[in-house]
């Protein structure tokens, strides 16, 4: 990166902004028991995968779960890397199907009893997500103070749950949002197939499409949308996404090779970014 923020700086910087948003408020020993399960359609495979093992493990245990997800930013990103999936890429059928159609598909698949699994495949972004499933959830009948899991993926939480209490504030229901575990330390590259996950908390969607898919950054979102969460970002955090916005929107605007992002000893183990990022 030449005079550049350096690959080390830019990890660095990614890692403070992935943690604040990916942590904050996050107490995952405190969830307390689900009335309601919620899973938002999203890009990210390990979240949906996460999504159905913790459904499993609940059994009989299982309360109502809404899935929801139509056709929005991240939809193709999701079939991309369906189709990369060694085991879901022959048995998932992925051209044209809705996110919430394709997690019914993969819960079957990967052994899930997906009766009483109730889909909303119209949504194409956070605020539909829960206006479109405001009715599913109130002829519930939970109750007030009526306990709901959400699951997002890391980087969408905190928009998430601002995002269901705006939309949801009349059910009177406590909100509590579910992550996968994610391994990324400063020092500690994530796994490749996060690592689209987390570029894109700076913003961009389709490489191959940037000028069309170009959508802005998770804390420009927080901004705009929702100020009251997007004024607790703290300096530095703010800092490091600046650099790391800039840096990454320099690269794309040159058509740099992006495996400049990545430490070459970890270069053997990703395809080039330009296919494995599909940000």
């Amino acid at each position: 990166m030449n005079s550049h923020l350096s690959t080390q700086r830019f990890w660095k910087a990614l890692y403070l902004v992935w943690s604040w948003t990916a942590n904050a408020g996050f107490f995952p020993r405190l969830l307390p028991v689900a009335d309601l399960i919620m899973i938002l359609g999203n890009h990210h495979l390990q979240t949906l995968k996460f999504a159905i093992e913790h459904l499993k493990r609940l059994g009989a245990k299982r309360p109502p779960v809404i899935v929801t997800g139509g056709n929005g930013i991240g939809t193709e990103l999701l079939r991309w890397r369906l189709r990369e999936d060694m085991q879901l890429a022959s048995i998932i059928k992925v051209e044209d199907s809705s996110e919430a159609h394709i997690f019914q598909q993969m819960a079957k698949k990967m052994g899930l009893n997906i009766q009483n699994l109730l889909l909303d495949a119209a949504a194409t972004n956070s605020l539909e997500n829960f206006k479109n499933t405001y009715n599913l959830a109130r002829r519930l009948n939970l109750g007030p103070g009526a306990k709901v899991h959400v699951v997002q993926c890391p980087t969408q939480r905190l928009r998430a749950g601002a995002t269901a209490a705006k939309a949801w504030g009349l059910l009177d229901m406590e909100v509590h949002l579910v992550r996968p575990e994610v391994e990324f330390s400063p020092d500690q590259l994530p796994q490749s197939e996060s690592i689209p996950e987390i570029l894109r908390l700076v913003g961009y969607g389709d490489l191959d499409s940037k000028s069309e898919r170009c959508v802005p950054g998770e804390i420009e979102l927080l901004d705009r949308f929702y100020p009251a969460v997007g004024s607790d970002v703290p300096v530095v955090v703010r800092r490091c996404y600046e650099l790391v916005k800039s840096e990454f929107t320099r690269l794309i605007d040159e058509n740099a090779d992006l495996r400049k992002l990545i430490p070459e000893d970890l270069l053997p183990q990703t395809k080039s970014l330009q296919e494995s990022v599909k940000l």
